[in-house]
């Protein structure tokens, strides 16, 4: 809790200073880099939430993953259809928003 509160005051100072433009400063490979890493390690924390198991925490991102992996047939199938269909929900609606922007 205290590292959340942390980069909450650093983030609420660094907007109050204007100090956006330091993003700028950075190679774009390096903000899309980054950008990319954390979208997929927050999209592996969600699997275990749609596969219905418990997986635990493992000190690095590829032993979550080889512990997600090797624990395949504990999945909850009632968990998986609902997680399934709700994602698929999720882009359909994203789709369709986007053809009919104007509505």
């Amino acid at each position: 809790i205290l590292t959340a509160f942390v980069a909450g005051a650093i983030q609420c100072a660094a907007g109050v200073l204007q100090l956006g433009f330091l993003v700028s400063l950075l190679a774009h490979a390096v903000v899309s880099g980054f950008s990319s890493a954390a979208a997929i390690i927050i999209a592996v924390s969600q699997f275990p939430h749609i596969l219905g198991y418990p997986v635990p925490k493992a000190d690095h991102f590829y032993g979550t993953v080889y512990s997600m992996l090797t624990r395949l047939g504990q999945t909850n199938p009632a968990t998986f259809c609902l997680g399934v269909t709700w994602c698929c929900s999720l882009y359909g609606a994203r789709r369709l928003a986007r053809r009919h922007a104007g509505l």
